[in-house]
């Protein structure tokens, strides 16, 4: 194998602060930045943690003076954030080696990843397998024939196998695909899937609780728009039924993901397409989570609409039901609270199966750093975990000179920092710093009973509110407009019997501002 070992260990004074802190039954919650290489870019795409230690896939930006000049790695540290070590894999003499994905996985004692890596005129995948301590233990690079279009999407052990996805194009095609390796990376099979016609743009793939799995993946038919696949696959990996929806114009989300639900139904964590629904300043294509029943049927969808960008990176189940999701959004950018360049923060929010909001928060550390994002997150008992990339500042306390760091970030089960659960936390030298949302922001939402209905929907808003000139809109799911009222009491009561059952979108005007878009269910 070709690459270096850089072992370390540092452990700060703040650390030991922590150390004591969680000693005397005391929690913490902690935003650390992590260097890989000095100067150079850092970010962790991927976490998994086992016996309180925290492995992290990494990328690091490790030829400089090139264009594609990446490294991938692997890095164990504490649940303080300080390294027991860090490997950086190198492929030398070719400059770039990405996982471009969460591609690890641990079983025993053993991580699996994998990475691309570019060629002038091919792509190869790389395998590897290391010990929980960093030693490697085997890797083997993998050849294949392509056209056009390789992207690695991710990776992950499923019972003995070892198993790559992603999309690609050859001669037949374009199609997302799936290549099985044994856990000595000898290949069983390839699987190819879709539309030859349609362009794949990211892949995903899940164990199902019923047997079998889950495949999801977009596909662009044509160039005309894009579109959500998920397929039911067997365990021999052939597809059993398949449902396609959710059309729309934008590509490449990659918080791309599909999971089950108790009632045998699929939360599918995507983006909306609200062009039709929103004034021209409000993010266009916001993430968005769907619920199917068993048999693809739609249930409710919510969706996280905003001036400002979100995107969703990863969702993941919580324990208790529903979805944590994670991500990124640009909330100060558009807000101005922080110094100035205010880079990108980190977003997360928690639903609960029913598609209830429980919390949803923005976060942003202004300790050394002006901005980053949050790549990966998960769950244990002791707290949520995120990685991600952290825009640290340099010594001249001027942005851009320096590239980011890993960025480590824990916070308690309800999403707070150390007892701080406002929406909006600015971390500042180990304190919190409580930011309000925008005027429009803090207007009470309006209440809407029952929901879902099959007849009457009940709308209540504060009694000071009733000198305002208030309407609504309910349109429907391709945009026509359905019905349009104006209110002028505190309570109203619409019915909405007679349209068909489905999905409606109400939109809340006061004063003449779009103040909230909310979601009707209307029951058949």
């Amino acid at each position: 194998m070709i690459g270096f070992n850089l072992i370390w260990h540092r452990f700060s004074f703040a650390g030991l602060i922590c150390l004591l802190a969680m000693l005397n039954g005391v929690s913490q919650e902690l935003s650390r930045n992590i260097p890989v290489i000095i100067g150079n870019t850092d970010a962790a795409v991927q976490a998994i943690e086992k016996n309180d230690t925290v492995f992290l896939l990494t990328i690091t930006f490790c030829h400089p003076l090139q264009v594609n000049g990446d490294c991938m790695g692997i890095m164990a540290i504490d649940r303080l954030g300080n390294p027991f070590w860090n490997q950086i894999i190198d492929s030398s003499p070719y400059l770039w080696l990405s996982p471009n994905g969460r591609t690890m996985d641990l079983r025993g004692d053993s991580l699996f990843l994998a990475g691309m890596i570019w060629k002038d005129s091919l792509y190869e995948v790389r395998m590897l397998c290391y010990l929980t301590d960093g030693d490697s233990l085997y890797h083997r690079d993998f050849s294949f024939s392509y056209t056009k279009q390789f992207f690695l999407r991710g990776a992950g052990l499923y019972g003995d196998e070892y198993i790559l996805f992603g999309e690609i194009e050859t001669e037949e095609g374009k199609f997302a695909f799936l290549w099985r390796f044994d856990l000595a990376f000898n290949l069983i099979a390839q699987h190819q899937y879709g539309d030859p016609d349609g362009v794949k743009n990211v892949v995903n793939l899940v164990s199902s609780e019923k047997g079998g799995f889950l495949l999801v993946y977009e596909e662009d038919l044509k160039g005309v728009f894009d579109q959500v696949v998920i397929s039911r696959l067997d365990a021999d990996f052939q597809v059993v039924d398949s449902f396609i929806g959710f059309p729309q114009e934008r590509r490449g989300v990659y918080g791309l993901n599909v999971t089950e639900t108790i009632d045998k139904g699929y939360l599918i964590s995507w983006q909306k397409d609200v062009t039709y629904i929103y004034p021209h300043d409000t993010f266009p294509y916001p993430p968005a989570i769907y619920k199917l029943d068993s048999t693809f049927q739609l249930d409710w969808e919510v969706f996280f609409a905003s001036k400002e960008v979100k995107e969703l990176s990863k969702t993941f189940t919580h324990p208790d039901g529903g979805l944590v999701g994670v991500g990124v959004s640009d909330y100060w950018y558009h807000h101005d609270k922080t110094p100035p360049y205010p880079g990108p923060n980190a977003w997360f929010f928690r639903l609960e199966e029913n598609g209830n909001v429980l919390w949803e928060r923005a976060l942003i550390d202004t300790t050394n750093a002006y901005g980053g994002r949050i790549w990966d997150g998960i769950l244990d008992e002791e707290s949520l975990i995120l990685v991600g990339d952290l825009w640290t500042w340099n010594p001249t306390g001027q942005p851009f000179l320096d590239d980011p760091d890993v960025w480590f970030l824990t916070l308690d089960k309800d999403g707070c920092w150390n007892g701080d659960c406002g929406n909006y936390i600015v971390i500042n030298t180990d304190t919190t710093t409580a930011i309000h949302p925008p005027v429009v922001g803090e207007l009470l939402a309006l209440q809407i009973y029952p929901n879902p209905t099959r007849a009457m929907v009940t709308l209540e808003w504060p009694k000071n509110a009733a000198s305002a000139n208030r309407m609504v809109r309910i349109y429907g799911v391709t945009g026509q407009l359905v019905l349009e009222q104006t209110l002028h009491a505190p309570r109203s009561v619409l019915s909405i019997q007679g349209y068909p059952p489905g999905t409606y979108f109400l939109q809340h005007i006061v004063d003449g501002a779009i103040i909230e878009v909310r979601s009707i269910i209307l029951q058949p």
